[in-house]
């Protein structure tokens, strides 16, 4: 009973989660990738970002100066140079990120991408930001796209500026929905995870290893540090994983592909499972690289406490196993450890000795043979002398 009612805890805490993400999502004015309110806001006027045709300062950015464009959609226009030869493509975020808006309003940028598909430059359409904070916003976010695929770009997680927060924040957010809605427009279909199978198989190897020690190799600290250690290096530093909520509401309010996002998805599934399997918080040390970090250094911290008598690191003192204390700057002062003599008639203690200058009781005499009176014997119990305490 106690069992099943731990389960529908875990199982409510997940909803009460799941209901905070989708209302976070339905702020933005999307939800799973549909756009909430469509039908109030059809006879609204077309937004001032929403762009007829891609500005000539624009092009200019985008290193297009004399290339001619022609639209193909609301949020595409395809390139030839004044060649005649084809220059790919430019896209818009105007609109499929509306409602994202920086310090002063909306941030809407023109990406331009070569007929290979991949992305060649990013500029900033018309816009309210402070010409300083853009700049910095810019120059901190942008060039992190060049040379990508409009999946990979999709999927990539771009830090905002310090100094720039919302600019930036809003750059990011802007380039991301559009190359994620080009993406999902496209006839081809991304037949791998955006980081690569390699990678993904091997995000996926560690969650197996961190699942099989948690479960079936409790008691190998070994394994621990092992799992712990790949998690922080290829997890972490090599594949660029982890979960994040902004990266859960951009799940709940534009859908995600669980292919492109596929070690992503591996690692939000093995973090609501385990609890179910009652192995709480796996996610922190075990999914997350960050506090694996943190238990590989609270590790190596325990461990150098155990040694402090070699390592002095301050501390309470500890105890020797011969029952004295050592002092953690001075290892060698403990005091010789002798041999206990042992009393005539009584076997010989195992494994206990004494360190010099400790005191001990004398034998017990044996029994007297004359009845002596209970209070004489009460008081000469509490007047012994404590000259008969010997000293080994």
């Amino acid at each position: 009973m106690n069992r099943l009612l731990q389960t529908l805890s875990q199982m409510l805490s997940l909803l009460v989660v799941c209901l905070m993400l989708c209302a976070a999502a339905a702020w933005t004015g999307h939800l799973l990738g549909h756009e909430i309110g469509a039908e109030a806001k059809a006879g609204a006027p077309a937004s001032p970002t929403q762009a007829a045709t891609v500005p000539a300062d624009v092009l200019a950015a985008l290193s297009l100066q004399g290339a001619s464009v022609e639209q193909h959609d609301s949020a595409v226009w395809t390139v030839r140079h004044a060649d005649g030869t084809p220059g790919g493509e430019i896209v818009t975020s105007a609109p499929f990120a509306k409602h994202v808006e920086g310090f002063a309003g909306p941030t809407p940028v023109f990406i331009h991408l070569t007929p290979e598909g991949k992305v060649a430059a990013i500029a900033v359409g018309e816009n309210a930001e402070s010409p300083d904070f853009l700049a910095r916003a810019v120059q901190g976010t942008l060039p992190h796209w060049r040379g990508l695929t409009p999946a990979e770009g999709a999927a990539l997680q771009v830090d905002a500026v310090s100094g720039a927060t919302y600019s930036s924040a809003s750059l990011i957010t802007h380039v991301r929905q559009a190359l994620a809605a080009y993406a999902a427009t496209r006839t081809t279909t991304l037949q791998a995870p955006a980081i690569g199978w390699l990678h993904t198989g091997l995000v996926a190897l560690v969650l197996a290893l961190g699942v099989a020690a948690r479960l079936l190799l409790k008691r190998h600290r070994a394994v621990r540090l092992l799992v712990w250690a790949l998690n922080v290096g290829v997890t972490g530093f090599w594949c660029g994983q982890f979960l994040s909520l902004s990266m859960l509401r951009g799940w709940a309010a534009y859908g995600v592909d669980p292919l492109l996002a596929l070690p992503a998805v591996l690692m939000l599934l093995v973090s609501v499972c385990m609890p179910l399997f009652r192995q709480k918080q796996h996610y922190c040390a075990w999914i997350c690289p960050y506090g694996s970090a943190q238990s590989l250094l609270a590790a190596l911290v325990a461990r150098l406490r155990t040694l402090h008598g070699l390592h002095p690191l301050g501390g309470r003192p500890r105890r020797t196993g011969v029952g004295g204390h050592v002092c953690p700057g001075q290892p060698l002062c403990a005091p010789p450890v002798v041999p206990q003599p042992v009393p005539a008639g009584r076997a010989a203690p195992v494994g206990r000795t004494r360190h010099a200058g400790a005191l001990r009781r004398p034998a017990q005499a044996p029994r007297r043979q004359a009845a002596v009176g209970a209070g004489a014997g009460f008081t000469q119990a509490i007047t012994k002398p404590l000259s008969t305490y010997e000293q080994v």
